[in-house]
């Protein structure tokens, strides 16, 4: 029922065309202007999926070893229809908004311990005197002749931290626009600074998740690093697990943790509809809405109204839904991911092989504390740590869990529809699939 309720909602777009090229995008097979259903469910082929994230050639890395993308795979389709209708099902009228979420989808892929592009310690790559920006300085002032020869090298400097406990940023002018060019550069580094030239790829992935911005210099990346570190495998055998229909437990918790500061993804909620739990508790740390008008996502099967499972503030604050009280639907702040800052990027996705559930814990300080207050005149932003309130909030939930309403499912996944057509279409045995989780380090 809920599968075909998020069919249903799919097909309304689809009818009333408020996406271009809508059955393209999400690759809705039509026959005579007419959308092909399949057992009650919208026949979805996954190689049509394309939408602006396949032009913006971000997906280097996805695309090298093999014809079809992972990104058209059920598996991914499943993460970007969860996290939509988590958040915002008005999503699907957003061409840009989902180009988004897909983008975070491949920076989340890409952070699978079997990709080997992270090993998730943001610290030792961004902060400190033995970061990677540090050691690119100290490679170029002992080697003067590299790096004014080097083009790679002579394109890149150093953005130090502004304030103590900042992170420090490579600042990459791409001057040549010749990939050939600082490709081959890249090769020679390797054989003159093999561990310098590693280290750079390693924060290539983590400045930029593998999407293009301000600062990013990933596409440079050699052929053979990609070769060596295993992708080729890896991007094959993940193609047989997401064809598989499997969803990984924290991919949306990591992306909706990312997205802190994107307003027109997550909904933010006004000052004046959040409500304080108690009087020991602020409001920008716990709170429940009172008019959940503009909040709710949708019904579920008892018929009441949901509210999105994660909001933000104007200070880039992120909320998490944890129940419903009498007074409304409660929030409480969570730890954020990542770092965005004029174009200065890092991402903190990392998936070891043991890990499930919600992800784990940010490098990054300020992600563990709440912006009370931004800067105004000569003031600096006030922050208190998430810490400080936990055991009020936490005291708060203990003593009123029973009076508490459950969060009900909205929409689930498209599991169900998506596994009858597997089954028919690829031929993969749940054998097949198991191996290639091995291989891709995914439990």
């Amino acid at each position: 029922m809920q599968a075909e309720i998020k069919e249903a909602k799919l097909l309304d777009v689809i009818r009333k065309r408020v996406i271009k090229d809508v059955e393209k995008k999400y690759g809705a097979s039509v026959v005579d202007r007419k959308v092909v259903h399949d057992k009650n469910y919208i026949a979805i082929d996954g190689s049509r999926m394309a939408g602006t994230f396949h032009r913006n050639g971000i997906q280097s890395a996805s695309k090298l070893f093999s014809g079809q993308s992972v990104m058209s795979t059920n598996g991914v389709k499943n993460i970007l229809f969860e996290t939509i209708f988590d958040l915002n099902p008005e999503l699907l009228n957003r061409d840009k908004e989902i180009d988004t979420v897909m983008n975070e989808i491949y920076s989340f892929i890409m952070g699978l311990e079997g990709a080997n592009m992270t090993k998730g310690d943001i610290r030792s790559i961004f902060y400190g005197d033995k970061s990677t920006p540090m050691a690119l300085e100290a490679y170029k002032k002992d080697n003067p002749d590299s790096a004014k020869n080097n083009i790679l090298l002579r394109d890149m400097k150093i953005s130090h931290r502004k304030r103590e406990g900042d992170p420090d940023f490579i600042i990459f002018n791409n001057k040549s626009q010749d990939r050939e060019l600082y490709q081959r550069a890249w090769t020679d580094l390797f054989e003159e600074a093999p561990s310098l030239a590693s280290k750079l790829v390693d924060y290539s992935y983590s400045a930029s998740g593998f999407n293009r911005n301000l600062f990013s210099f990933f596409q440079f990346i050699p052929t053979q690093e990609y070769v060596n570190r295993g992708m080729g495998d890896f991007m094959n055998n993940l193609k047989k697990v997401f064809n598989g229909t499997d969803n990984l437990e924290n991919a949306k918790d990591q992306i909706i943790r990312h997205l802190s500061g994107n307003a027109r993804v997550i909904k933010t909620v006004a000052n004046r509809d959040r409500s304080a739990i108690s009087k020991d508790i602020d409001s920008k740390a716990a709170f429940v809405i009172q008019n959940k008008g503009e909040y709710i996502i949708g019904e579920n099967n008892f018929g009441t109204s949901e509210t999105s499972r994660a909001l933000r503030d104007n200070n880039d604050n992120l909320y998490k839904l944890v129940g419903y009280t009498v007074d409304g639907p409660l929030y409480r702040a969570v730890e954020k991911l990542g770092y965005n800052d004029k174009g200065k990027v890092i991402k903190e996705y990392f998936t070891p092989s043991n890990t499930t559930g919600e992800s784990q814990g940010s490098g990054i300080d300020k992600n563990k504390h709440i912006l009370m207050a931004k800067a105004s005149g000569g003031s600096q932003d006030i922050f208190v740590p998430l810490s400080k309130y936990d055991s009020a909030i936490n005291k708060y939930l203990d003593n009123n869990r029973f009076s508490m309403e459950p969060i009900q499912p909205v929409v689930s996944e498209l599991k169900d529809s998506i596994i009858a057509r597997t089954e028919r279409k690829t031929g993969i045995t749940d054998k097949e699939i198991q191996e290639a989780k091995k291989i891709c380090k995914i439990k």
